[in-house]
């Protein structure tokens, strides 16, 4: 299956949640809150399967639509932790040119469609990218206001990854504003990768979903590209650390 965990960190005691499955199939998605799969693009397989795993969470290139899953579980949360593992899979990614770049994970903050009050939906995201022919990872995460959505109110970042399994961790805290990343860190005293104090005083409303999958429609790559995801795990409080080796 592709692993999953929602961990939540009290003051004491811990609760996680994972389902487990005796073979790789789609069925293994249940562990999510939706899944959005129109043609068919996600599938649960044996060799994306990372770190511990026996299956993982393979995307292929789609030009028409989304594929994804969700999970809703978050509430109004005011920090953030995650964590995920991603192998390129030696997708051929163009230099230059638009529609380039694959987004593979969004962190959601509701708006009024939505019930609340953020500006935007997306309050950070992460797409793989090529980068003088290394694999890149582009990000941004909200700062300022956030209307209107534009590069002005996004605070943009990227860092190189090998074509292999990496693990990447992110830390939001919307109080603060103090914002992390960590490439292959196995402790929260490794040297991030990305560190920023952004202004989150428009984004209170707090996390209330998270995507991971194809988000976008990437018309200058290959159609039915794959790549690899894999052990996706949030939480409040505390690094999360790991391999995906």
């Amino acid at each position: 299956m592709m692993k999953k965990l929602n961990t939540i960190l009290a003051i004491v005691g811990v609760f996680a949640s994972a389902a487990a499955f005796s073979q790789c199939s789609t069925a293994n998605l249940s562990a999510w809150t939706s899944t959005v799969n129109p043609d068919l693009r996600l599938d649960v397989t044996a060799p994306a399967a990372m770190g511990s795993s026996t299956c993982g969470l393979e995307s292929s290139v789609d030009f028409d639509n989304k594929h994804y899953v969700q999970d809703d579980s978050p509430s109004a949360e005011q920090r953030y932790r995650g964590a995920f593992c991603i192998d390129p899979n030696s997708i051929s990614m163009p230099a230059s040119g638009t529609f380039r770049r694959l987004k593979v994970m969004n962190v959601r903050c509701p708006g009024p469609g939505a019930g609340g009050t953020c500006p935007w939906r997306q309050l950070m995201q992460m797409k793989l990218q090529n980068n003088a022919g290394n694999y890149n990872i582009q990000g941004f995460v909200r700062d300022g206001a956030g209307l209107p959505n534009n590069g002005s109110t996004k605070n943009t970042y990227d860092f190189d990854i090998s074509d292999a399994p990496t693990r990447i961790e992110w830390d939001l805290n919307i109080t603060t504003g103090a914002f992390r990343v960590w490439a292959n860190a196995t402790a929260e005293t490794d040297t991030p990768v990305v560190t920023k104090t952004v202004d989150l005083s428009q984004w209170t409303d707090g996390v209330d979903s998270l995507r991971v999958g194809g988000l976008n429609n990437p018309t200058s790559l290959t159609e039915g590209a794959t790549i690899f995801l894999d052990d996706v795990e949030t939480r409040r409080q505390t690094f999360i650390g790991g391999s995906c080796l």
